[in-house]
């Protein structure tokens, strides 16, 4: 069984992991983008941590309501409103329950999944976030063992597939007509 105080657990060793790796989120955003989303991510769940006093005996939906609107709230760009929409999709999954059987986790996560996919638009092979989520959903099976608070378990999703090099400047394409004449 999945209980709340194990899903606050969850979500306070979510945020230590972002902490931890804040330094790192933001120099894979430099690479490709504007080198905030580990600030931004760092930001979103203190303010989670901040909400979560008094969730833990609170059923599912109002404690993922409450990380979502959290992350949704601090965490700039369209990384607050994928991520709130994980767990908005979780809360609406399990309800009003404050227990959770195994297969009812698994189909929430499936739901917060879902509430990414549908939020952005995207497909597995994007080269987006779901293609880091997409081996949970279909493992059901032991998703739940690695998720709950435990012993420390593979954390292959959290490290880059790769290292990104420098940006290269993309050339511009050659002129095939003649220059234009001086201007007068």
């Amino acid at each position: 069984m999945f209980t709340g105080e194990q899903a606050v657990e969850w979500v306070r060793r979510s945020a230590a992991v972002v902490e931890e790796n804040s330094a790192a989120l933001t120099r894979l955003d430099a690479a490709i983008g504007d080198g905030d989303h580990g600030t931004n991510m760092t930001r979103g769940f203190r303010a989670v941590l901040a909400r979560l006093e008094g969730l833990a005996d609170k059923d599912f939906s109002s404690l993922f309501r409450a990380v979502s609107m959290a992350l949704i709230g601090k965490v700039g760009g369209a990384a607050g409103p994928l991520y709130g929409s994980f767990y908005l999709g979780m809360g609406k999954q399990l309800g009003s329950a404050d227990e959770a059987a195994d297969a009812d986790l698994s189909a929430a996560l499936r739901a917060g999944y879902d509430g990414v996919v549908a939020r952005g638009k995207a497909q597995v092979g994007d080269k987006t976030m779901l293609d880091a989520l997409d081996d949970r959903p279909q493992g059901t099976r032991q998703l739940p063992r690695r998720a709950l608070p435990g012993p420390p378990g593979p954390r292959r999703h959290l490290q880059p597939p790769h290292r990104p090099g420098p940006r290269r400047r993309r050339e511009r394409p050659l002129a095939l007509s003649s220059p234009r004449p001086p201007r007068r």
